[in-house]
């Protein structure tokens, strides 16, 4: 089974909040494992359910580390690793409540290529934008093992039931800051 990858929060607001390990696709005979950590921004969580009522996580990351048994570390074999990661991450924003999930282009990291996620939340009547990250990168170590590192956060308040609940979002979300924290988490 795939070990967990070497990951600290993205920050000290964050917590881990999940630990996985399992089979994330079938090469024919081969199966492909993911061992994954999840956190989440446990204080802006807090902070939105206790000014506006509204309990739901609003920014989370994730490492990961995949590996594929029998391989070597082909340009092929990153692509399709690439390629299968980020139609798994659209998915998992899907099944976290994001809705129109849309591949917004990448952007260069160093040596990882980071692609960018849109998308919607909606929930109690409040529609915000969010933003999502995915980075890919082989390990360094084994020619057969590749890192992802990605999450997502809260842009804007689009639609809010009453301007209470569109302050205190707009007090508490801070777009750039939220950016600059997962592109870093991303790039480590």
């Amino acid at each position: 089974m795939t070990d967990p990858p070497d990951a600290d929060p993205p920050g000290p607001e964050w917590s881990r909040t999940e630990s996985t390990s399992e089979a994330v696709f079938d090469l024919g005979p081969v199966k492909v494992t993911a061992a994954t950590i999840l956190f989440e921004d446990r204080d802006l969580r807090a902070s939105v359910a206790e000014r506006t009522g509204i309990d739901r996580p609003w920014r989370f990351a994730f490492a990961s580390r995949v590996d594929v048994p029998g391989s070597s570390g082909s340009r092929a074999l990153r692509r399709l690793v690439t390629d299968r990661a980020r139609n798994g991450f659209a998915d998992r924003l899907g099944r976290r409540g994001f809705e129109a999930v849309e591949r917004a282009g990448e952007r260069s990291l160093g040596e990882v290529v980071a692609t960018r996620y849109v998308a919607r939340v909606t929930v109690e009547g409040v529609v915000v934008d969010a933003e999502g990250w995915l980075g890919v990168r082989p390990e360094r170590s084994h020619e057969r093992s590749f890192k992802l590192a990605g999450g997502a956060y809260p842009r804007n308040v689009r639609t809010v039931p009453d301007e209470s609940t569109r302050d205190a979002l707009a007090a508490l979300f801070d777009s750039d800051a939220f950016r600059k924290e997962l592109l870093a988490f991303v790039r480590r």
